[in-house]
């Protein structure tokens, strides 16, 4: 049959003395950590010291931020100078066309091309012996090598004074 006027209750087992003085003990732990944390929090908020605190890292934080952003925008706002053909290995100017050249002792005269180091002035002869732009000659089935002869040098140094 159902009781509906009475209810059960949970029965605790009962404690000794030593249990409930080290829970009391416990208690008042916990509330002595309330009444710090509370005198604690207290004093550390007069006179909006933590507004203060926490306004300058928001400033921080949008000072990194923008500066993160003026980094990541550069190359769309200012793009860097595209170079084909930076930093030049072997500055030499050309010479067009297929010339007589001399040795300077006169040991040798051969058709070739005259090319100018940019860096240092001297002229170079590349001898071709023919009038093609590039060493060839016609009983000749592989590619032939023309090892230069320093023909003469421009002082390119006078030129700065």
């Amino acid at each position: 049959m159902l009781n509906l006027g009475t209810s059960k209750r949970h029965h605790r087992p009962k404690r000794n003395g030593r249990e409930e003085s080290t829970i009391s003990a416990v208690l008042e732990i916990k509330q002595e950590i309330r009444v710090e944390k509370l005198e604690f929090g207290a004093a550390n908020n007069s006179g909006g010291e933590r507004m203060r605190i926490d306004r300058f890292a928001k400033f921080l934080l949008v000072l990194i931020g923008v500066s993160l952003g003026a980094i990541a925008l550069r190359p769309y706002v200012a793009p860097p100078a595209v170079e084909a053909q930076s930093g030049e290995v072997h500055p030499f100017y050309v010479e067009p066309g297929t010339y007589m050249l001399r040795e300077p002792d006169g040991r040798q005269q051969v058709l070739g091309k005259v090319m100018i180091d940019m860096r240092n002035g001297n002229v170079w002869g590349f001898p071709t012996l023919t009038r093609e732009p590039y060493p060839a000659t016609g009983a000749q089935t592989t590619p032939q090598t023309a090892h230069p002869f320093l023909l003469g040098k421009f002082a390119l140094t006078e030129m700065e004074k």
